[in-house]
């Protein structure tokens, strides 16, 4: 079993914390072997957002991946059911799917351009935005998605990082480092969502 090494000394100070253990979707690249990179599953399957894969993505040193046949801190182990398969090809083949709808949808022409500049038509201006509202959603992502194939990553299956929540404060814990997860708190309402996630 593959986990993200936790400091005994960090984990005083948070004794009275709710810790879990969550998996993660593992990674490794020929081109930076200092590194590996760690891809969420739980949240992005119990919260329906498959975006959340890549923007609560990790890059940790390596030397903090240990393996070991039991976890050495008795937490809360959550199930890896959704993590059983390669999460970056898996949104690969999503974003070219929605890349083809988005042009399917709405296409981007010259004459409607002109009639939005020239002519203020209304229905050529409601395509327009609609059109760039969905390039602004996704191509962020897309972004993202295509600097880390460029890194040629492999996957490598799972590996169990220690997640602690205080309130509506949610952090993870690297060696002696905790870390607070603030894209990740956008996204829960305050300790209800939490006790839903892991009760």
């Amino acid at each position: 079993m593959l986990y993200i090494n936790v400091s005994e000394r960090v984990l005083q100070k948070i004794s009275t914390w709710k810790k879990v253990w969550l998996p993660y979707v593992l990674y490794t690249s020929l081109h930076n072997p200092k590194y590996v990179y760690l891809f969420d599953c739980v949240f992005s399957s119990k919260l329906r957002n498959d975006s959340l894969s890549l923007l609560l993505s990790r890059r940790i040193e390596k030397e903090y991946l240990a393996s070991s046949e039991n976890i050495p801190f008795k937490f809360p182990l959550y199930p890896d059911k959704d993590c059983q398969r390669d999460v970056l090809e898996y949104l690969t083949n999503m974003y070219r799917e929605q890349s083809l709808q988005m042009h399917q949808n709405v296409s981007f022409e010259q004459t409607d351009y002109l009639a939005v500049r020239m002519l203020g038509v209304p229905s050529a201006m409601r395509k327009l935005e609609e059109y760039f509202r969905q390039f602004s959603k996704r191509s962020p992502l897309q972004g993202i998605l295509n600097d880390i194939q460029n890194m040629e990553l492999e996957h490598k299956g799972i590996a169990y990082s220690l997640f602690v929540f205080d309130g509506k404060m949610t952090y993870n814990v690297i060696g002696e480092k905790l870390i607070q997860m603030k894209i990740l708190e956008k996204y829960l309402t305050g300790g209800q969502v939490l006790e839903q996630l892991f009760p």
